[in-house]
């Protein structure tokens, strides 16, 4: 089998290297100066009309005749309000497909790692065919193959009821991991070393496929990037009763109905739905779209997997920005909060905690605008201290798999990949990481990095690649100046990406003991 896969490699670089065999037919991309891209794969027949709100099926075979898949297809049905260079530039229901980035093909030697990218959004905007995900400069340097996953988003994707079983742009995840299985290694990629990274509702995602028996194999290592853990992934109950809002408001009672509506007045619709606040669970605000614990696809929410060792053991990095949730807290609140308005959005989450936490995150020290101060909090308890607590979970339950922590401080200066209705100038917002992440070529049309820009880039997709390799972000084609340590609950070491990077210990100690004392399910 060794030499088959040897000879996809070897015996190609006399062919046409744009040209790649797929279980469905053969595809054909774009040969670069440094490597190839295959834009708009097909791994599922398109979810449309019948196939609207169905598990996904796999598509029709093409035949013979290469089919040419040069640019990125269009987005999910979505309204966006993304930074720039995120949202799509068309829109259709017909936008389940991928993205395969490989070296150039004599660049190849070896069946290389796979990284396989699940793009953030809030599960209701976003594609991985976006000038961010560029992978051009991800795999010049030959170290492994690179594949960003579109999947349905929205109700579209989502939508749960008495005769839907929800979780179709999970599934259509799980079509693509399967897919990368049948056929990586045509394009030189090893199936049995794939690494599954994404950052916030991609890393959710990773949250799902660590507990999904379904996913188990389908990946080796996992990279989670600002997971807003303590946000909750939806019972079956509750999607069921959230996806009767959105059938109603579309005046509907069963399927033949829904799949007669346009797309316009599905969007109209889930807007309607999304604008309302569940004052029983105000947290569900920040992320009404999620993948539904139905007992089978997703058997348990992760901690409960965790601490009954119910999930997935694979080694895994995960981290977040220093600034999470400003840019949500912003958006919510685009006028500045007083005294009083904080204290009343802290007790609607927190409930009878709320005394210890004004006393943890007290407003009177800090005058005018509390919005800064309800970042903090945000980011604290949203996202850098459960990180660190499902480190310490996942420690406790598998002390054998290697654990790595990350926090991203560098702030992205430059007003046009932000847009001007953001407030994440000269602050490390949300998602701040993904530029120097991918850095791609297309995206460095609008923006130069510094000299130390450049270092932190090569550092972080360096770590990344080399954790695809081994397992350990420290061994591997990217040599390293400083080593990133394992996590443990004795060292609580983790690495700052910074300029220059550092090395920290205990990390927001002080808050996050706070925050594991009186637990993350606030909201639930």
């Amino acid at each position: 089998m060794f030499v088959v896969l040897l000879c996809v490699i070897f015996c190609s670089v006399h062919a046409d290297v744009s040209i790649v065999k797929t279980t469905y037919g053969p595809v054909q991309g774009v040969v670069h100066d440094n490597y190839r891209a295959f834009k708009g794969v097909p791994f599922i027949a398109p979810p449309v009309g019948a196939l609207r709100w169905s598990d996904p099926q796999p598509p029709v075979p093409w035949g013979p005749e290469p089919l040419p898949v040069l640019d990125y297809k269009p987005g999910c049905p979505q309204y966006c309000e993304l930074p720039p260079h995120t949202c799509p530039d068309s829109l259709s229901e017909d936008c389940i497909y991928l993205n395969v980035f490989t070296p150039r093909m004599e660049n190849i030697s070896t069946l290389l790692p796979v990284m396989a990218f699940l793009p953030g959004g809030h599960f209701d905007q976003g594609t991985s065919g976006c000038s961010l995900y560029d992978g051009s400069n991800f795999v010049s340097n030959g170290s492994v193959i690179l594949v960003t996953i579109n999947y349905r988003i929205g109700f579209l994707g989502w939508l749960t009821t008495e005769y839907l079983t929800g979780n179709f742009g999970f599934r259509d995840q799980q079509m693509a991991l399967k897919w990368i299985q049948q056929n990586i290694a045509e394009f030189g990629g090893d199936p049995n070393k794939v690494t599954l990274f994404g950052q916030s509702a991609g890393a959710t995602s990773i949250r799902a496929h660590l507990v999904s028996p379904f996913s188990k194999g389908l990946f080796h290592k996992a990279i989670s990037q600002s997971d807003p853990f303590p946000l909750p992934m939806r019972d079956k109950d509750d999607a069921t009763s959230f996806g009767n809002l959105f059938v109603k408001q579309l005046g509907c009672s069963d399927i033949q109905c829904l799949r007669s509506k346009s797309t316009v007045e599905i969007l109209v619709a889930q807007k309607e739905v999304e604008s309302e606040i569940n004052l029983s669970r105000p947290i569900e605000l920040f992320l009404p779209f999620v993948p539904t614990v139905d007992g089978i696809t997703v058997p348990y929410h992760i901690f409960d997997a965790i601490k009954q060792g119910t999930f997935y053991q694979v080694p895994m990095i995960i981290g977040d920005t220093s600034e999470d949730a400003l840019l949500f807290v912003y958006q919510a609140a685009n006028f500045s909060l007083n005294d009083v308005e904080y204290e009343a959005i802290i007790t609607a989450i927190f409930g009878l905690d709320v005394i210890s936490v004004s006393e943890e995150y007290p407003p009177y020290p800090v005058f005018g605008d509390k919005r800064p101060l309800l970042s903090i909090l945000g980011t604290d308890y949203i996202f850098e201290c459960p990180a660190r607590y499902i480190q310490q979970l996942l420690y406790n339950n598998s002390n054998t798999t290697p654990l790595y922590l990350y926090q991203w401080n560098h702030a992205l200066l430059d007003f046009l990949l932000w847009g001007n209705n953001y407030y994440c100038y000269g602050r490390v917002c949300h998602a701040s990481e993904l530029i120097y992440e991918f850095s791609g070529i297309e995206l460095h049309r609008y923006v130069n990095f510094t000299a130390e820009e450049q270092i932190l880039s090569q550092s972080i997709m360096g770590y990344f690649t080399n954790f695809a390799h081994s397992g350990n972000p420290n061994i591997g084609p990217y040599k390293p100046t400083l080593e990133w340590p394992l996590w443990d609950p004795n060292n609580k070491l983790n690495i700052q990406f910074a300029t220059p990077n550092i090395v920290q210990k205990g990390l927001q100690d002080e808050y996050c003991n706070f925050w594991d004392t009186i637990g993350y399910l606030h909201g639930w």
